[in-house]
């Protein structure tokens, strides 16, 4: 959930400490669960906060709420072995992803931008925002956008209705009405 959610690296993802995760409120007065990560790929820009609306998706923040209560320490990181008290690493968070979910850790992070382009119409500057880039040159990487998606459906339906096939018609020149004169002539 929290992978999908915060759309981060998997590497990123491990980064995450208790205490980097908390609940505000935004200007309008909205609940927002707001999760500061790790941004290992920007050169200068090395934490970024991730807004997820309560209300709005309240399917996502419940599971996240209910799993950091269970976290005693804030210092404690979100991904550890409970035997040990380590970190998980990355490549157990893809050993898990690909054995429970059927898909790279970073394909969640491809679903999660995407879904916010089409459910919620991010910009690139807020898709920017939110992935922790630095320009918005990646969005075409990560954001994989259906026509009906981009495209007004009014729009849709009328280059539908133009781009049916014609009625054949046949051409009328000087040589088919030739040809016709002489198939008329034959059968007389």
């Amino acid at each position: 959930m929290i992978l999908y959610g915060t759309g981060v690296r998997a590497s990123e993802l491990l980064g995450i400490k208790r205490k980097n995760i908390y609940a505000n409120q935004d200007r309008e007065g909205r609940k927002v669960l707001l999760i500061n990560s790790p941004n290992l790929k920007h050169k200068t820009k090395h934490k970024k906060t991730i807004p997820i609306y309560a209300k709005e998706e309240s399917w996502l923040v419940k599971p996240i709420v209910a799993y950091c209560k269970k976290i005693d320490d804030r210092d404690q990181y979100l991904f550890f072995n409970f035997v040990t008290g380590k970190p998980f690493t990355r490549q157990t968070v893809f050993d898990w992803s690909k054995k429970y979910f059927s898909i790279n850790p970073h394909g969640f992070r491809k679903i999660r931008l995407t879904h916010l382009v089409q459910e919620f119409g991010f910009t690139d500057r807020q898709l920017v925002m939110f992935a922790g880039w630095s320009n918005a040159q990646p969005a075409d990487a990560y954001v994989s956008l259906r026509f009906e998606d981009i495209v007004p459906e009014r729009f849709y339906a009328r280059q539908l209705r133009k781009n049916r096939e014609p009625e054949v018609k046949p051409k009328v020149n000087r040589f088919n009405k030739w040809n016709k004169k002489k198939s008329e002539e034959a059968k007389e």
